[in-house]
């Protein structure tokens, strides 16, 4: 069985939240070669599988074994995705709960009046 690390990859880093925008800039290569690493253009060093494993805040070894038809346990998605996805979650969450404030408050005092001039 192939083993498609850049599948592997691309999965982490969408659960994570990241894009392929930013991990080419934390691993200070272009887009498109961090693209290829991603669909298996290019072969990938060891020193570059860890790098991408501390941006993704998982072990090497996990991104080498992962299968993704494996849907993570609670468990697994805490101790790979610690602060991620829940984190991001909540900063979402009260940003919207926010601008849903203003956006009441602000409706709420603009109505518009309609002004109609008589003619003399």
């Amino acid at each position: 069985m192939k083993i498609n690390i850049g599948d592997n990859i691309r999965t982490l880093r969408v659960l994570k939240g990241f894009s392929q925008e930013y991990m080419a800039n934390e691993l200070n290569i272009s887009v498109s070669a961090y693209s290829n690493i991603e669909r298996d253009v290019s072969a990938l060093t060891v020193n570059r599988l860890i790098e991408i494993a501390e941006i993704l805040s998982v072990k090497p070894s996990f991104i080498l074994e992962m299968d993704n038809k494996q849907i993570l346990s609670e468990n697994d998605a805490k101790e790979y995705f610690p602060k991620s996805i829940e984190s991001e979650f909540e900063k979402l969450k009260k940003q919207f709960d926010s601008m849903s404030a203003q956006f009441q408050k602000i409706s709420g005092t603009t109505k518009k009046t309609s002004t109609k001039t008589k003619k003399r």
